[in-house]
């Protein structure tokens, strides 16, 4: 089946479809609310928000390492989404104990894959992603300023995170600097995910719904214009389009 191709659909058509998708998305919110009603009353009562703190209390470090070792495999498997894991550490160790578990996950399997993709290089990622996806990025090969791009790919709502961290290593960045910039580019999103976990813990519906419209909305952003921000992260990488000619010298070397 042919995937549609967007970025030939008029403007006043895309702002159309992006309106539906939002509208469509606000109705799901609603519906989901009024299944779980039962749930969020639950929740909202002041005497199971004690016994829910004091059960993860009990967990003590094992709660901690189990929570940790998750966000690990879910950025090692990276078909996992990564908001449940947050919101979930959100819900059980707050906005800030939640964000810290996150961050440490994502730094510790980030290491670990830069590690083992520098030394199994790119055969190893095309197996798993397959080569059309990786020859999305390889403009970030010969960037003038990947540092960056780098940042600004993991900034970007609507990216494949999980894909660039098995991409990256690829580029001639250090780990150093990797790390760095990967991680801060994730973390607007991960407070994001665990203020909403927090809040649902807390029983701060409003508050939730607030940060899970706007999450969407800069998502929906980011997946509509994705091109046009990969195209603009190319200019600003210095780095010039490849014509068709030298896109096929490229690929018989």
């Amino acid at each position: 089946m042919k995937t549609p191709d967007f970025s030939k659909m008029p403007k006043q058509g895309k702002v159309a479809l992006f309106a539906v998708v939002f509208i469509a998305l606000i109705g799901v919110v609603w519906l989901i609310a009024k299944l779980c009603s039962p749930v969020i009353d639950m929740l909202s009562d002041p005497v199971t928000q004690v016994q829910f703190e004091e059960w993860v209390n009990s967990l003590g470090i094992l709660g901690v390492g189990i929570m940790l070792l998750i966000q690990i495999l879910q950025i090692v498997i990276a078909f996992i989404p990564g908001e449940f894991v947050q919101v979930m550490a959100g819900v059980m160790y707050g906005t800030w104990g939640g964000l810290a578990l996150c961050l440490a996950g994502c730094v510790l399997a980030s290491g670990v894959i830069f590690a083992l993709i520098r030394r199994l290089g790119r055969d190893f990622v095309v197996k798993f992603f397959g080569e059309e996806q990786l020859s999305k990025y390889d403009f970030l090969q010969d960037s003038s300023k990947l540092e960056t791009l780098v940042f600004i790919l993991f900034l970007i709502p609507g990216l494949p995170k999980d894909l660039l961290t098995y991409i990256v290593p690829l580029t001639p960045i250090s780990m150093t600097n990797f790390l760095v910039l990967s991680t801060v580019g994730r973390l607007p999103g991960m407070i994001a995910s665990t203020l909403i976990g927090s809040s649902v813990s807390n029983a701060n519906w409003p508050l939730i719904i607030g940060i899970f419209v706007v999450v969407i909305v800069f998502a929906l952003l980011g997946i509509w214009k994705k091109d046009a921000l990969m195209d603009w992260a190319k200019k600003r990488g210095g780095v010039k389009k490849e014509t068709g000619s030298s896109s096929e010298a490229k690929a018989a070397k």
